[in-house]
């Protein structure tokens, strides 16, 4: 049993499978180089388990955000910067807040950013979020079981 982010209202229970999350596993482990990943959200989430799972899959370093640094998004800017944090997986609203949080020169170390769970703002992916001199935009989606 998992739970959605909640963003668009109240979180939901989702039966899940194990072989659901092994495929959302095996499908993240790719995406970037070996590094390191923050996980910042409730492993009850389906992005907190592949947050912390999915870095362990891959061999990453996963650098666990404490309570407070995972709500506050100046915070959490600071951890992703002092950590060399390369991979984040994020909604679209807190990458918003991250990206504010930041700064100019802020989260330099990030290559790679994975967003799920709501819709992205218009422009996004077609455009890149403010600050970023190019993107790429990757759709892709796990197999399901």
């Amino acid at each position: 049993m998992i739970f959605t982010s909640g963003s668009t209202g109240t979180p939901k229970a989702v039966a899940g499978t194990q072989r659901a999350l092994a495929n959302r596993l095996a499908w993240g482990e790719g995406l970037a180089g070996r590094g390191v990943r923050v996980a910042k959200s409730s492993p009850s989430f389906i992005d907190g388990s592949t947050e912390l799972l999915g870095g362990l899959v891959a061999g990453d370093t996963v650098v666990v955000a404490d309570d407070a640094t995972a709500t506050d998004a100046v915070a959490l800017a600071e951890l992703i910067d002092r950590h060399g944090v390369n991979l984040v997986t994020v909604v679209p609203g807190l990458l918003a807040a991250l990206l504010e949080a930041g700064g100019p020169g802020g989260l330099g170390s990030v290559t790679t950013w994975i967003s799920s769970g709501e819709a992205l703002p218009p422009g996004w992916p077609s455009g890149c979020p403010p600050g970023w001199s190019t993107c790429t935009a990757a759709r892709r989606r796990p197999a399901t079981a």
